[in-house]
């Protein structure tokens, strides 16, 4: 069987742009595993196809699929005002513009939906602009960043208590936050630590290696150490998740995974086993009415709308992927997309973060190889 096309992959590996990566791509009925460079420069130990990695935002489509779980076994319905669970959010308030000062503000028109939560739309989160909004939730601790909130659960829920939301629920579009006040309710509608859901429903249901919220034992031996680039070269970030969970345990940026663990997870989303095929159908489909994409900027380019936790094509992409495909990236340096007209899936994990929204200069070769 042919091996995964990987030399432009490694190109960025020889010139020192990419430390490590690691593949895992379906191609009609194969799958394919590559790997190269190195996990950690230090050691020089090897990257490889079992190297386990923090996934960054690749976590939030496990959210979404703990959701349909729960959606599906009646705990939860996607039209639910989320306060049925977490009546901390019961006196939220909304800026009168997205750009006003935190005392600017008006009451809340309709409740935030369940929904609202799994699209982004909920008023919670950031835009492309610093705001007082994104300021105070930096100086909350719940700003987004490469690592999950410092405090506790219940802390992270009484600082967006707190806080206004950007817009009326349903009217905007702002990243990140929608998917940690989703993880306290999924929590919440369980009765479990998220980190059980987690590992009964998703990573013992789909068999995976390993998809936690730390790494411990002989796991520590694979992981691989991030780098963020800085002035030209790249330096190692702190070694967070290792032996013990971070204080606050969220689906919006927290857990380790292999390639193939990411890869089994969007094969899910695309042919499921554990949610109807009406709910995976949902998870993958164009949520947004155009104003909205339009509000969402940078984040979602032209031609994509968003599902449940993933983005959307709208069209055929330049870049490979069809129209239908589905999927998203993460800040470490991962992407992820599923292709069903396509007939093929692929994962690229590398341990040099993005560093902002232009994306890793090891995705476009990885598109390639996956389209050729």
């Amino acid at each position: 069987m042919p091996g995964f096309h990987r030399a432009g992959l490694d190109a960025l590996v020889a010139d020192g742009t990419v430390p490590g990566y690691a593949v895992a791509a379906r191609f009609g009925s194969e799958v394919r595993l590559a790997a190269g460079g190195v996990r950690d420069r230090e050691s020089g130990a090897p990257f490889e196809t079992g190297t386990v990695h923090r996934v960054a935002s690749l976590a939030k489509p496990v959210a979404a699929l703990l959701t349909m779980q729960l959606v599906d076994d009646g705990f939860l319905a996607l039209d639910e005002p989320i306060v049925s669970w977490l009546p901390e959010l019961t006196t939220l308030r909304v800026l009168a513009d997205p750009g006003s000062e935190l005392t600017d503000t008006v009451p809340l028109e309709r409740p935030i939906l369940l929904r609202h939560l799994l699209t982004m739309t909920s008023g919670f989160g950031i835009g492309m602009e610093a705001t007082p909004l994104t300021r105070a939730m930096a100086e909350a601790g719940v700003h987004p960043g490469p690592e999950p909130p410092r405090v506790g659960p219940q802390e992270v829920l009484d600082a967006f208590a707190a806080l206004p939301l950007a817009f009326q629920p349903g009217s905007g579009w702002a990243y990140h936050s929608s998917t940690d006040v989703l993880s306290l309710l999924l929590a919440r509608a369980a009765g479990v630590d998220l980190a059980e859901l987690v590992s009964s429903r998703v990573r013992s249901a789909l068999g995976l290696d390993v998809l936690a919220f730390s790494v411990v034992g002989a796991d520590v031996g694979r992981l691989a150490t991030a780098y963020r680039p800085v002035d030209g070269g790249l330096e190692p970030r702190s070694r967070w998740g290792i032996g013990s969970a971070p204080a606050f345990r969220t689906l919006s940026a927290g857990l380790f995974a292999t390639a193939a663990d990411v890869l089994a997870l969007f094969e899910e989303l695309s042919a499921p086993a554990t949610i109807g095929a009406a709910s995976a159908a949902l998870i993958r489909s164009p949520q947004l009415t155009a104003p909205v994409v339009r509000s969402a900027g940078s984040f979602l380019p032209p031609g994509y709308s968003y599902g449940f936790q993933v983005s959307v094509a709208l069209e055929d992409d330049s870049t490979g992927p069809r129209r239908g495909s589905f999927g998203w990236s993460g800040g470490s340096g991962c992407l992820a997309v599923a292709d069903p007209r396509a007939d093929r899936a692929g994962v690229l994990l590398t341990n040099r973060e993005l560093g902002g929204l232009g994306g890793s200069p090891a995705f476009g070769p990885f598109l390639d190889a996956l389209y050729q």
